[in-house]
């Protein structure tokens, strides 16, 4: 059985928007589910999730008065994106794909309605 995540960044009205994922087997994601648990776990402060659009705004759960600054929020990131490098690629499986918006938005004008 495979499990994947699926993100974006960007609006609809930006000039782009990514989108990615990432999928792996089901024994694989609680491997890496417990040592990324772990690394949220250990640092001061200790974050329940990361999630980058609030961590690198101080935001949420990484709000200056939970103990958050910029420098803990980049000590955090670097924690994490170091762990995943050590993830075997034959392990799991990373796509991502950027849209010109602008592109995607003149042949959308292109193409009648169903």
């Amino acid at each position: 059985m495979l499990k994947a995540y699926f993100d974006k960044s960007g609006q609809e009205n930006d000039r782009f928007l990514t989108l990615s994922g990432v999928a792996a087997r089901d024994d694989t994601w609680v491997e890496i589910e417990e040592n990324w648990n772990y690394i949220l776990s250990v640092g001061c402060p200790k974050a329940s999730f990361m999630h980058l659009v609030e961590a690198l705004n101080l935001r949420g759960e990484f709000k200056k008065a939970k103990g958050w600054d910029d420098p803990k929020v980049w000590d955090l990131i670097n924690a994490l994106v170091s762990y995943i490098t050590t993830i075997p690629k034959d392990k799991i499986c990373q796509f991502t794909c950027t849209i010109d918006m602008t592109a995607y938005r003149k042949l959308q004008s292109c193409i009648a309605p169903l």
